[in-house]
């Protein structure tokens, strides 16, 4: 019995997984560097900005490996946009430069927002075999979400309102996106359940 478990182990420890795993303890050294920095925007904090660039490349890296080397797995398809959402969070919430120069009210649209499209996902999936995963609306979602954060934590005005607009009519689009899809599952599923019975 104990080989089969270690075997089914080792078909998670892949690359990508390590790379999301990797990329959710990123927030740690991302919130340090950023409540270390003045808040001057003529000095960057040039140890969490190579931080946030890094976080930023493994979200790339992570999809790429797993459709090159075919190591697309469940726990990855889960992981990957867990490992999104504590990067996101962790510096929204303990990162005094975003905390303070982010608007409230978009943290708490982001946050909802997200929290909603992960537990109507599980609610939706719980009792089939499908899997929550983010879209590609959800990715680009994201990468305008980080540079949201970007531009207003380095105070570059007026593009930071720009693309904050841009990102909140992204982050909706992409929501309905995802509830059209849940709602599709969800009628699929109690069709074929109905039918098995």
């Amino acid at each position: 019995m104990q080989p089969v478990r270690l075997r089914n182990l080792k078909q998670y420890a892949t690359i990508p997984n390590a790379i999301s795993l990797a990329r959710a303890f990123m927030v740690v050294p991302i919130v340090v560097s950023l409540n270390r920095w003045d808040l001057n925007a003529n000095r960057l904090p040039m140890a969490a900005t190579i931080w946030i660039a890094l976080a930023i490349l493994s979200d790339f890296f992570d999809g790429w490996f797993a459709r090159s080397y075919k190591e697309v797995t469940r726990i990855g398809k889960m992981l990957d946009p867990i490992a999104d959402k504590v990067v996101i969070f962790g510096s929204f919430f303990f990162a005094v430069p975003i905390n303070s120069t982010v608007p409230l009210w978009f943290i708490l649209f982001i946050f909802f927002r997200d929290a909603s499209v992960s537990l109507i996902g599980l609610w939706v999936t719980k009792d089939s075999k499908r899997e929550l995963q983010a879209n590609r609306t959800g990715k680009w979602s994201l990468a305008f979400t980080s540079s949201t954060i970007i531009l207003f934590i380095f105070q570059i005005y007026p593009w930071a309102n720009y693309v904050l607009a841009f990102t909140v009519l992204l982050n909706s689009v992409s929501w309905i996106f995802y509830m059209r899809l849940y709602y599709i599952y969800f009628v699929v599923d109690v069709k074929q359940e109905k039918a098995a019975s």
